[in-house]
């Protein structure tokens, strides 16, 4: 927390904050909510976690906390960012190697084929096999 770093320097907090903004021209809250995003973002690309680890490990105590906080940083919902990126993810293994669907799907990070076709084709108005027979031309 901000009063535990601005007590390990002899700071008080509002002198701490004071002269973080005066230097990166964010309040040391903005900036620890802009690294906790970064993070997150980061933990979705890696793997296959829950929005409850997701959010545990950016130090929320509440799913809905971190949801507000990452939509207000990144314009888009939680679910929305998640199925973005699991997509691309899916596009570049459909492209790079010769994985049947189901196991793109799973690789993805998708508990069913069914919910991985209907997503991948909202997200890109194409199928899978589509896309990859697209994609060899």
């Amino acid at each position: 927390s901000v009063k535990q770093i601005a007590e390990k320097f002899s700071y008080t907090s509002n002198y701490l904050s004071h002269l973080f903004k005066k230097y990166t021209g964010l309040s040391l809250k903005e900036y620890m909510i802009t690294v906790k995003m970064q993070k997150a973002k980061d933990l979705i690309r890696e793997g296959k976690l829950s929005l409850n680890e997701v959010a545990q490990l950016c130090g929320y105590d509440s799913v809905p906390s971190f949801c507000r906080m990452f939509k207000l940083k990144t314009k888009k919902p939680f679910v929305e960012y998640l199925n973005e990126i699991r997509v691309s993810n899916a596009c570049k293994l459909l492209i790079e190697t010769d994985m049947g669907m189901s196991e793109i799907a799973y690789e993805c990070g998708y508990k069913t084929v069914s919910n991985f076709n209907k997503l991948f084709k909202k997200l890109t108005t194409t199928t899978p096999k589509e896309y990859r027979k697209n994609a060899g031309n």
